[in-house]
């Protein structure tokens, strides 16, 4: 959709299409992933990725003309480590061999702690502070508040 056609409209018209939108992109993702899902179960698509479904990767699969596109059958591979293994083991490995580093997650509760008691640490760590915030705006609806 271009801006101008969207400047013309006004705003409850720009409200209800941005409601029936979320909706349409909610039902098509459920409906992209059933189709994925179903795919990937079909013999033309097996024979091609195998066990991909166990090891994770992605992998081609040429369609010879059946439709002017090939596939790319991907299984996304997430890791994650043990941190109690990691902090158990870390000390029996050699620090230049170390294959991990350290970063500082913000604890929100601790940051409000330190904002209404301890300000003056607050004021020496917050120095360490960058934020960034997103030039494309995301707009939901939500449940409206309930009137007391």
């Amino acid at each position: 959709m271009e801006d101008i056609k969207l400047s013309n409209k006004n705003f409850i018209d720009l409200l209800k299409m941005k409601k029936k939108n979320l909706s349409k992109q909610a039902e098509l993702r459920k409906e992209s992933e059933a189709l994925d899902r179903e795919l990937a179960t079909r013999q033309e698509i097996l024979e091609t990725i195998g066990d991909l479904n166990e090891s994770g990767g992605s992998k081609r699969v040429k369609l010879d003309g059946l439709i002017p596109l090939d596939l790319r059958v991907q299984y996304r591979v997430t890791r994650s480590w043990d941190q109690e293994h990691i902090n158990k083991i870390k000390s029996d490995v050699p620090e230049d061999l170390f294959p991990f580093r350290t970063e500082y997650v913000e604890d929100t509760k601790k940051i409000a702690s330190l904002i209404d008691n301890n300000p003056d640490i607050y004021n020496k760590v917050q120095e360490g502070l960058q934020t960034k915030i997103n030039e494309r705006p995301y707009i939901s609806f939500v449940e409206p508040t309930k009137q007391k």
